[in-house]
């Protein structure tokens, strides 16, 4: 049955929000029967590595060290944006 869930609240700093899910049911707060599998580094790997062979057929494996770069790229992007420094928004205006 769909019980109503409890929201989850706003924490402060990622220790608080630690320490909550620590001590506390996360059934309550979340329906795992609605949840997804999530993307991880290898699938991420895994597609990156069928887009580079079918752009540049023979082309060289890629590295974990690539697959790093392009995770701690995307990850410094969006915490830009986040923040407000995002530079490409300041691209065009004076």
């Amino acid at each position: 049955m769909n019980e109503p869930r409890k929201r989850i609240p706003h924490f402060a700093s990622e220790a608080e929000e630690r320490a909550f899910w620590e001590s506390t049911d996360s059934t309550e707060y979340v329906d795992w029967t609605q949840a997804r599998r999530a993307r991880t580094v290898a699938d991420l790997q895994e597609c990156l590595r069928r887009f580079d062979a079918a752009r540049l057929p023979g082309a060289p494996e890629i590295t974990e060290a690539e697959v790093a770069q392009a995770i701690a790229e995307v990850r410094a992007e969006r915490l830009a944006r986040l923040v407000g420094n995002d530079d490409k928004s300041a691209v065009g205006q004076d």
